[in-house]
């Protein structure tokens, strides 16, 4: 069985040249640095029973929304990031009443520090706001 969130986030990491060759490859190469979402424990806890793929792909798309709105991750990767994984992985879904319980897993305060990306292989921290992550979370509710 093909992992599909691993072979993402591997492709992320690595070098902009070996992008493609990441995705379409059974067995990417794990070393050096690999971008984990800030979101996978926050899902994880939503969907505790769900199968991993389909938990991490809502986490990665949430973190690269956000990177592309706040770190100018450029929009062609990020759609076909999302392409990729709405393709390949079953996607979990919530609704807005679950907003806050999910923000509340992430953080206590109404500002947090993620580790986003500004392009493959490049990451930055951002402090957002709680307005930001529901943006994101509206993003996964209604623009998929």
């Amino acid at each position: 069985m093909n992992d599909y969130t691993d072979r993402m986030i591997v492709a992320l990491s690595g070098a902009k040249e070996s992008f493609v060759a990441a995705l379409a490859s059974d067995g990417a190469c794990r070393s050096g640095w690999l971008y984990e979402s800030p979101f996978d424990a926050m899902f994880f806890a939503r969907f505790p029973d769900a199968d991993k793929d389909g938990v991490r792909a809502l986490s990665l798309i949430c973190a690269l929304y956000l990177s592309h709105l706040h770190c100018c991750f450029p929009l062609s990767r990020f759609r076909s990031v999302v392409t990729f994984l709405r393709e390949n992985v079953s996607l979990y879904s919530f609704n807005c009443n679950h907003y806050d319980s999910l923000y509340a897993r992430l953080s206590d305060d109404d500002c947090v520090n993620l580790l986003l990306l500004k392009d493959i292989g490049e990451p930055r921290s951002v402090e957002l706001h709680k307005n930001d992550i529901f943006d994101a979370f509206d993003f996964l509710t209604n623009g998929l």
